[in-house]
């Protein structure tokens, strides 16, 4: 079987993507059992994908499949700004967790949901948001 190695980088986001999942799954664990060293630590884990490494892996795994050296050029430049603006915001946090504030916000309950258009209306001119 013949594997086209410049492929790689692309083939392997979804396994990248799972472990940043994995990482947002153990900050809910930490803020649902009240754990702060779990939190900070998964949190922190979390925004380096977010933050650092996903702007600079998007463009570095289209580079490795292009062969046009003006855009190969282009994505370079991407990879690098992306480096350089993900360091300037994951560095800090990591330097000092401290400065990490995490906070939850409650999703959307659907069984609180009106049923009837006038319910709507009246959500709605009342300042509500939207359902």
């Amino acid at each position: 079987m013949h594997c086209d190695k410049r492929l790689v980088p692309l083939a392997a986001i979804p396994l990248i993507f799972s472990a940043h999942q994995f990482c947002e799954g153990w900050v809910w664990v930490g803020i649902n059992q009240s754990e702060p060293r779990i939190l900070k630590a998964s949190a922190l884990s979390f925004l380096f994908f977010a933050l650092f490494f996903w702007p600079v892996w998007s463009s570095l795994s289209a580079l490795a499949m292009e062969p046009r050296q003006h855009v190969r050029a282009l994505l370079r430049l991407t990879a690098g700004l992306g480096a350089i603006l993900g360091g300037c915001l994951y560095l800090p946090l990591l330097l000092d967790p401290d400065r990490l504030t995490i906070d939850a916000l409650h999703h959307y309950d659907a069984s609180a949901r009106p049923q009837r258009r006038s319910q709507i209306d009246a959500l709605e001119g009342s300042g509500q948001s939207k359902v």
